[in-house]
């Protein structure tokens, strides 16, 4: 018989993962012959999948709700979402639980950390709260050795010092390291070089998410020059 197969995201074609050695060869470089490569993972609402290096799709793993923010840390994969939890993915196991939602997750320095709706930011695998915020946190960003938060409270922090680093007049959405230097974007539909207050641009809707990636791959896709 055939193997079932589903279409998803992008209509790409998806057949679940069928067993743990084929787990570990898809997202543990160890076990792979291409030595450190990776590969991209996404969540699209209550499932996540792997693309790999010939752009097939298989499933991963399924949340009882929406997964919200997925985190490389240590050589494991780690996910949270609605359903108030972090797990680690591949074991399948459990390793925080959270009043509200998970929307955010960071590796910093040797560490993970994760917040949410639940307006605190935690030391994930430790279970200590670190900093809490007056409204939810929406973002999480490790930056030249520090760690910085943003959300619903309209402000950047370094997190574990507590001191506001800037402030917006809507919600921060997404912060990003780049080049030497942190950015922001959100409702305010903007992005802004953070620590130095400078506006980089201008759109005429919310900043979703922000991302540095190396120029050449934008000049190989005939994008830039």
């Amino acid at each position: 018989m055939a193997e079932e197969q589903k279409t998803g995201l992008f209509g790409l074609k998806i057949r679940p993962v069928q067993t743990q050695e084929e787990l570990d060869a898809l997202l543990n470089p160890k076990y792979t012959n291409s030595g450190l490569e990776n590969v991209l993972v996404f969540a699209e609402k209550n499932n996540l999948f792997v693309i790999d290096k010939d752009g097939s799709v298989k499933e991963v793993a399924s949340r009882d709700d929406w997964i919200r923010a997925l985190c490389s840390h240590n050589g494991k994969l780690y996910d949270g979402g609605w359903y108030k939890k972090v797990f680690e993915t591949l074991a399948k196991k459990e390793v925080a639980s959270r009043d509200d939602a998970t929307l955010a997750l960071c590796s910093h320095n040797g560490k993970l950390y994760d917040a949410g709706w639940h307006k605190k930011v935690f030391e994930t695998l430790a279970g200590k709260e670190v900093a809490s915020r007056n409204y939810s946190i929406l973002a999480l960003c490790s930056h030249n050795g520090k760690l910085y938060d943003g959300g619903d409270y309209q402000k950047v922090f370094e997190t574990l010092a507590g001191k506001e680093v800037a402030s917006r007049d809507n919600s921060i959405l997404a912060l990003c390291s780049h080049n030497g230097k942190l950015y922001d974007g959100g409702r305010y539909n903007k992005i802004f070089e953070t620590l130095a207050g400078k506006e980089a641009a201008s759109r005429d809707d919310y900043i979703w998410a922000l991302c540095s990636h190396p120029r050449k791959a934008f000049v190989d896709a005939g994008i830039l020059r």
